[in-house]
């Protein structure tokens, strides 16, 4: 069973198959400042986790991007890089591809663009069960 703890509007706590995943969900037709409190609020969840534990799945809806809102998510990539340990996107396209892409480069992290919020949460899990596999010390 999924459970959901619900941060605001735009944060959640999801438990996806018995994984922790934080889902960031930026509305269409989203201005400054709106970005701007939905990043507080992901940020202080975010680092309220252990470091490198946390599984993010962020929802992009369609707005428009510019140097502000660019800045602001460089710094909130920037600020979780110590606690993320994967991360999916939701609704990347054209710009927001490319802003992305360059955002990754700087900020040295890695996303995968998925086109649906449940090929996001597969991944995640995957990728939790990879990361789980590693960490198991052999029984002797």
């Amino acid at each position: 069973m999924n459970s959901i703890l619900q941060i605001n509007e735009a944060v959640k706590i999801i438990d996806y198959q018995n994984l922790k995943i934080i889902t960031i969900d930026f509305p269409s037709n989203s201005d400054l400042e709106q970005i701007k409190k939905i990043i507080v609020e992901a940020k202080n969840s975010i680092a309220r986790q252990p470091k490198n534990s946390v599984f993010t799945l962020t929802i992009l809806g369609d707005f428009h991007f510019n140097n502000e809102i660019t800045k602001e998510f460089h710094k909130f990539i920037e600020h979780n890089k110590p606690y993320v340990k994967a991360g999916a996107v939701v609704g990347i396209s054209g710009i927001k591809q490319a802003m992305l892409n360059s955002l990754s480069l700087l900020t040295k992290r890695s996303f995968i663009v998925v086109d649906k919020v449940d090929d996001g949460l597969e991944y995640l899990l995957k990728e939790s069960l990879k990361v789980a596999s590693t960490t198991k010390t052999p029984v002797e």
